[in-house]
């Protein structure tokens, strides 16, 4: 402001010392408004530092609390079932016959999901045996089946050895299937079909083999539309905080927690859900010489400061998270809660992964471990663009598809098949953000807190530090915020 010019506009005759003009030029437009009037009114015509400081002393501000948004709006959170993965429960110890039923459950869940017309004749094993007949050469089959085997013929066609079911899935048998290397398909199959995958293909059979026609994965439609929310606020998805490690990036954690604690931040007033997907700690043992590269050497210590971390977030924001495969849970997924002894806050600690509703926005939160093999098997993928991975672990409805590229916890039912879609798949691990709409979801990464380490420096991988990816349901849009 020009203060000689709000003395003129105000008609106030004044002398002023360079000490209190200098002090006036620092002040607010209402404190100045305030000295301005008393001056008038006190009749002052010669003014120093002093006097101002005097006359600014006796000015009553009336502070009106200053609540959040969010803080006037009810938290619904509803955790999709009780779901426990202890091994214990479900009465499996990790046998033959435990990997089995595992996969069985798999097959039979699966199966279910796939778009069937009316017309439609999904043969299974046991029809196979009639189909011998020669009446039955050349007739049209669809068959629903895991491939087992993927290899390329001599001649240049890709051969696809299928595991195909009986109806109660207690006989399996294998069949063998050829898509000609002129189909118009036939580069799109060969890069993307893998082994274990389960897969409804449309064919002729000729009495030996099937001639393939079409491939397709199992249905990606919901009729769980996104609802209209009225509520404004916001959910705050973060992941991989990696408390503990020697790579955390302090700034970007405390510049986060400035951030959500800012009365005057309108954004952050409005923030009513924290989502975090997973290595909230660095945790110990997780690879070889991993000890180099801990600040904190005791993982009960680093759940201190993930505690603490939490404690800081203000009590109307409800936070929610999952373990990853830093956190003290076992490796193989799917994984059961943290241990509770290791987490004290008041928060929703779940297991990973989980389908939980947040205000009426169906989640599928899970850590995202497996990405690794899916950017690691199909051609293509990379982890400076994971987003692709993680659309190709959607569209096989199954968040570990690759059987030997992510160790599996043999339950009686395959927690990993993704039997509803979600509006939100929300996952962390690959440390690099992205958010993408695949049919009816949207899927969500918003990176580390975690500066790059020196395996991600060796592999080339630059990860997205200090980045918070904020929804707003009501404007159904996504929003990033950096926190450096």
């Amino acid at each position: 402001m020009n203060l000689f010019e709000e003395i003129k506009r105000r008609n106030v005759d004044l002398r002023i010392s360079r000490e209190a003009k200098e002090f006036l030029e620092k002040c607010s437009q209402d404190e100045l408004d305030y000295i301005l009037n008393e001056i008038r009114r006190r009749d002052v015509k010669l003014i120093d530092k002093n006097t101002v400081v005097e006359i600014l002393s006796t000015r009553v501000v009336i502070k009106q609390e200053i609540r959040p948004d969010a803080k006037d709006i009810e938290s619904r959170i509803e955790v999709d079932r009780d779901i426990t993965y202890d091994p214990n429960i479900h009465n499996t110890r990790s046998t033959v016959d435990d990997f089995i039923e595992l996969y069985r459950s798999r097959f039979r869940a699966i199966s279910k999901l796939f778009n069937r017309n009316h017309d439609d004749r999904i043969i299974d094993i046991l029809d196979f045996m009639e189909l011998t007949d020669n009446k039955n050469l050349n007739r049209d089959i669809m068959v629903i089946g895991v491939v087992f085997r993927k290899g390329v013929s001599k001649n240049g066609n890709l051969v696809l050895d299928l595991e195909i079911g009986s109806e109660d899935l207690e006989r399996f048998g294998m069949r063998k299937f050829i898509v000609p290397k002129d189909h118009p398909e036939y580069l799109n199959y060969k890069n993307t079909i893998l082994e274990d995958d389960i897969i409804k293909v449309y064919a002729k059979w000729n009495g030996n083999f099937g001639i393939i026609r079409e491939i397709s994965y199992p249905d990606l439609n919901s009729n769980n539309p996104m609802p209209n929310i009225e509520d404004d606020f916001y959910i705050l998805y973060i992941s991989d905080l990696h408390f503990g490690s020697k790579h955390v990036n302090m700034k970007a954690i405390n510049n986060f927690l400035k951030y959500i604690n800012d009365p005057m931040n309108r954004i952050a007033s409005k923030i009513k859900y924290i989502v975090i997907a997973g290595d909230n700690v660095e945790g110990v043992g997780i690879y070889p010489g991993q000890e180099k590269e801990l600040d904190i050497l005791d993982i009960e210590k680093q759940y201190i400061e993930f505690n603490k971390f939490i404690e800081q977030i203000p009590e109307h924001i409800e936070v929610i998270f999952i373990p990853g495969n830093h956190d003290a849970t076992r490796r193989n997924e799917p994984t059961e809660i943290i241990l509770k002894d290791l987490i004290w806050v008041d928060s929703y600690s779940l297991p990973n992964p989980v389908y939980v509703k947040i205000h009426g926005i169906e989640h599928l939160i899970y850590h995202g471990t497996s990405l690794d093999s899916y950017i690691n098997t199909l051609p293509g993928m990379s982890y400076s663009r994971p987003e692709q991975a993680a659309i190709e672990m959607v569209r096989r409805r199954h968040m570990s598809s690759i059987i030997e590229g992510n160790p599996v916890a043999p339950l009686r039912e395959d927690f990993l098949v993704i039997r509803k879609m979600p509006h939100v798949f929300n996952m962390g691990h690959v440390h690099k953000k992205f958010v993408t709409h695949f049919k009816p979801s949207y899927i969500v990464n918003p990176g580390t807190f975690q500066n790059q380490t020196p395996f991600q420096e060796k592999v080339g991988l630059n990860p997205d530090i200090g980045y918070g990816c904020l929804f707003n349901p009501k404007q159904n849009r996504f929003y990033w915020i950096h926190f450096i």
